[in-house]
């Protein structure tokens, strides 16, 4: 199995750092992905990256929408056997990269995603 690309992972650190966003790798069976996330009242927004194994990286907006307690409601779901995920699941493509680029052409890149879901630090 191919490894996600490095730069990007690099690029991917130093924007959640910055932003004060959580970064989780390999959230889906059988992904090469990672996600950014952060939570603004009831929703949790996520940027999705899941890298192909070849030469493509396709990103992803997921937006959790909860009626309340997001953090609470997450808790359980992730803690507790069998507890269902309360949120309202919307989801978007956003577009592509490819994977042999410079971390300037990666930096930019993803921070304009960042922006598009309105993370702050946009």
């Amino acid at each position: 199995m191919e490894q996600f690309p490095e730069v990007v992972d690099r690029v991917l650190r130093k924007i959640s750092d910055e932003a004060h966003f959580r970064l989780h790798k390999n959230t889906h069976y059988d992904a090469l992905n990672r996600e950014l996330r952060w939570l603004k009242r009831n929703i949790q927004t996520r940027l999705n990256f899941e890298f192909d194994g070849n030469s493509l990286i396709t990103v992803t907006l997921y937006r959790d929408e909860f009626s309340c307690c997001p953090r609470f409601f997450i808790w359980l779901h992730n803690n507790v056997p069998m507890f269902p995920y309360l949120a309202k699941i919307n989801f978007k493509k956003l577009g592509s990269l490819p994977c042999k680029e410079r971390e300037e052409f990666y930096y930019d890149a993803l921070k304009s995603y960042v922006a598009h879901a309105g993370g702050q630090g946009s």
